[in-house]
C-alpha cells in the first residue's frame, strides 16, 4: 500500500538549510580583503613616488598605478556594479572602459566592417577609444544601436551627441556626420556629403552632457532622399585635435563631395570614435524635407530603376 503524505506529516520533516561553510566564507573574504588592502597601499606609495620624481608630468606608468592602486578595492567594484560611478577617478573609468571594449565597441567595429564604412571613408585602419552615443530623442537614454534604419521623421529632428572618453584629460575633438551614398547622376557614382560640421569643442571624462548642434561650421542636415534610392549609410565621426591650445579654422570645407581622409591629414585630426545608423525613404520623407530649413530646393522625384540605375560600389546590408 502506497504511502500518501499529507501536509501536516510533511512540514516537520522539512528542515532549515544551514550554511556549514559560511564561517569559512566569513574567514576567506576577510583574508582576501587584507591581501586586496595591502597591495593597494602598496601601489599607493609607488604612486607617490612616481609622482614626486615626474616634476609634475602625467606618464603612462602613472595613470597605471592610478588605476592598480583603486581597482580591486571592495568599495570601488560595489559601486561600480551598483552604476554608482565616479568619472573623476581612473579606476572607475578603466572598469568603464572594459565594459565598453567587452560589447559594445564590438558591435560597432562589426557594423562598420559589415557595411563597408571604414573602406569607403578612406582610413586604412580605424580604432575607437572613445564611446559615442547619438539619439534623437529628447531623452537621452534612449540611444540609436549603430547600424539601426531610422524613419526621416527621426532623422529631420536634431541629434544629441555623447563623447564618453576614458582618460581624465581634457582634450578638444571635431565632429563630422557624413552622408556617405549621396548619388551623382552625371558622372554615375557617389559621393561624401557633409550633413554636420563642428569643431573646438572641449570634452573631458566627467561632461555627460549632450552635445546639440548649435553654433556650428554646417549646421545639421537631414538625410536627403529620392524614391527609388537604396539606404543611406549616416556616419559621425569624432575626431580628436592633437594641439588643445590651438583653436581649428574649417570654414573653408565645403559641404559636398567631401574626403575626410585629406581633412584629417591637412588639419592633424585623429579619428577616434564613430556612430553609424542608416536612412531609407518612406512616406513622410517629401513632405518633411521640403520644410525643413536647412534643406535648399529639395525637389521630389523617383528613380527609375532601369538600366541607368547607379550600382553601388559596396554592398549595403
Amino acid at each position: 500500500m502506497q504511502r500518501v503524505w499529507t501536509f501536516k506529516n510533511a512540514v516537520p520533516r522539512v528542515l532549515p538549510i544551514r550554511n556549514i561553510y559560511k564561517k569559512a566564507q566569513d574567514d576567506a573574504y576577510r583574508l582576501a580583503t587584507v591581501v586586496v588592502e595591502e597591495y593597494s597601499e602598496k601601489k599607493r606609495k609607488e604612486l607617490e613616488q612616481a609622482l614626486a620624481s615626474s616634476a609634475g608630468k602625467e606618464t603612462a606608468r602613472i595613470s597605471m598605478l592610478r588605476v592598480l592602486s583603486e581597482i580591486n578595492l571592495p568599495s570601488v567594484r560595489s559601486k561600480f556594479y551598483d552604476g554608482e560611478y565616479d568619472f573623476s577617478r581612473p579606476a572607475f573609468l578603466h572598469l568603464l572602459k572594459q565594459k565598453w571594449e567587452s560589447h559594445d565597441k564590438l558591435l560597432l567595429l562589426q557594423r562598420l566592417e559589415q557595411m563597408k564604412v571604414i573602406k569607403d571613408l578612406g582610413l586604412g585602419s580605424f580604432n575607437p577609444i572613445v564611446d559615442v552615443r547619438l539619439s534623437f530623442s529628447k531623452d537621452e537614454s534612449t540611444n540609436v544601436v549603430p547600424g539601426s534604419i531610422l524613419p526621416t521623421e527621426q532623422t529631420c529632428s536634431e541629434p544629441l551627441l555623447q563623447i564618453l572618453p576614458f582618460s581624465t584629460e581634457e582634450h578638444n575633438y571635431t565632429i563630422a556626420t557624413l552622408d556617405l551614398d549621396v548619388p551623382n547622376y552625371e558622372t554615375n557614382q557617389f559621393q561624401t556629403s557633409c550633413l554636420w560640421l563642428a569643431s573646438n569643442i572641449p570634452v573631458k571624462a566627467t561632461d555627460r552632457l549632450a552635445i546639440r548642434p548649435s553654433n556650428c561650421l554646417i549646421p545639421y542636415t537631414p538625410p536627403t532622399m529620392h524614391k527609388g534610392e537604396d539606404k543611406h549609410r549616416i556616419v559621425t565621426l569624432v575626431m580628436q585635435q592633437r594641439d588643445p591650445s590651438v583653436e581649428l579654422d574649417l570654414s573653408k570645407i565645403q559641404k559636398e563631395n567631401v574626403n575626410i581622409r585629406d581633412i584629417c591629414t591637412q588639419y592633424s585630426l585623429q579619428p577616434v570614435g564613430s556612430h553609424l545608423f542608416r536612412s531609407q525613404y518612406d512616406d513622410c520623407t517629401e513632405k518633411l524635407l521640403s520644410e525643413h530649413p536647412n534643406v535648399e530646393n529639395y525637389t521630389p522625384f523617383e528613380l527609375d530603376q532601369g538600366p541607368y540605375y547607379i550600382l553601388p560600389s559596396t554592398c549595403c546590408i
